[in-house]
């Protein structure tokens, strides 16, 4: 592989797994914020609609509870002027699946007038309808959850005063098995209701039987009312401790929101569970990083394709430059007339003055390398000659001795010179 295309590969290489870092910080951050924002939004249809359906029911209790002939059964003790008054009210609401109960009591809880069942007049219902206890002695009125008789629902709980005397209290009460239908006709989204089982602890036998015909034991929760298939197996992997979570159903993968509902006593009832497709954010997100990653790629080779040129130009100049050094190192100092006349040919750049500079000292090293050899062949000859004339003296000398008081200092023959000191 060629010196440029390595380049390339590390440069491409290092813009692509920059990107995938980011992508995959954007990724996480943009999925935490789409799920925060999920979860906001359902939050606030969540309590609009139970607000928007507690305050309706609220206005038709208030009403009937102010009804000039409901107070008179209560004073005359006479349940059927309620019965005659309110039953055309009662079927028409029911048929519109508005209102599920209506039901009237004397203090403390004694049932006056139930319109789901009129056999239970006279029954004291004090033990399980402690919200109309609490109504008919606070003389206040309450919205709230309730799991009562066959169903669990909003009630609304009036009480009946004339004169401020506590004639009784009214209960009116709405199922919240539509939640999940209403949700998701307003958001898009699926949804599902759970209960936990010790919230049915109040239903009497045959109204539990009742209540659970249609519904699914899945440890300590009933699956209720869904508007998707949803399973045992994938209720017991949900924590319901977690308002957000993730959750797999059919192979398709969602952002699990679960907000609780609470009781008169402000008890867990059960939660709401809605279901936010994830899919189609991680399908959007998926293919903008491929064409991202497509716009690198063109762009990377565009950019290649443009600097080819100057890039191997670049690298021909550091090349050569090695070669330059490489050369003068072995005091070849031909090269610089081939650096000399490849120099005309470059631009100028600092690579180019670099080149410059290594000419300029490789000629200053010639010539004081040309400068030494001068001086060293000079020196040769000199110790040459003067070897040469010393060796012609010894030829033709015989031994001599030269004697200085009496001491010989030096013998020297033909051959060699012998140099011996004596004291």
């Amino acid at each position: 592989m060629k010196i440029n295309q390595k380049l390339l590969l590390v440069i491409v290489s290092s813009i692509l797994l920059f990107y995938f870092i980011h992508e995959v910080h954007t990724y996480l951050t943009e999925l935490e914020h789409k799920k925060n924002e999920f979860y906001s939004k359902n939050k606030v249809l969540f309590n609009t609609i139970n607000h928007l359906q507690s305050d309706s029911i609220k206005s038709l209790s208030m009403m009937l509870a102010n009804d000039s002939e409901v107070k008179r059964a209560y004073l005359e003790n006479n349940p059927n002027i309620i019965i005659e008054h309110i039953n055309p009210f009662w079927k028409e609401v029911t048929q519109a699946n508005l209102i599920y109960e209506i039901h009237f009591f004397k203090p403390p809880a004694q049932s006056f007038v139930n319109f789901s069942n009129f056999k239970s007049i006279g029954r004291d219902v004090s033990d399980a309808r402690g919200d109309i206890v609490w109504v008919t002695s606070s003389f206040k009125s309450s919205t709230h959850t309730m799991m009562c008789k066959t169903y669990a629902g909003i009630r609304a709980t009036y009480p009946i005063i004339e004169n401020g005397q506590t004639l009784g209290g009214l209960s009116m009460g709405k199922k919240i098995d539509w939640l999940p239908d209403t949700i998701k006709n307003v958001s898009k989204s699926d949804a599902f209701l759970i209960y936990d089982r010790h919230s049915t602890n109040s239903l009497d036998k045959k109204y539990y039987d009742e209540f659970m015909k249609d519904k699914e034991i899945v440890g300590e929760f009933i699956l209720a009312n869904k508007t998707l298939p949803v399973t045992q197996d994938i209720v017991s992997k949900i924590d319901f401790t977690k308002d957000i979570q993730n959750i797999s159903i059919n192979h398709k993968h969602y952002s699990l929101n679960i907000f609780k509902i609470y009781n008169f006593n402000k008890q867990g009832l059960g939660y709401l569970c809605v279901l936010n497709d994830l899919d189609e954010f991680n399908s959007k997100f998926i293919n903008q990083i491929l064409s991202s990653l497509l716009f690198i790629l063109v762009a990377s080779l565009l950019i290649y394709f443009l600097l080819k040129s100057k890039i191997s130009n670049i690298l021909n100049k550091i090349n050569y430059l090695q070669t330059i050094t490489k050369e003068l190192k072995n005091n070849n100092f031909k090269i610089l007339n081939n650096t000399i006349s490849e120099k005309a040919h470059t631009s100028y750049d600092e690579l180019s003055e670099l080149q410059s500079d290594i000419i300029e000292m490789g000629k200053a090293l010639e010539i004081n390398h040309n400068h030494l050899e001068t001086i060293i062949h000079q020196r040769t000859k000199e110790l040459e000659y003067e070897r040469n004339y010393i060796k012609n003296i010894l030829d033709l000398t015989p031994e001599i001795t030269f004697v200085t008081n009496g001491k010989k200092l030096i013998s020297a023959n033909q051959r060699f010179y012998t140099f011996v000191g004596y004291e």
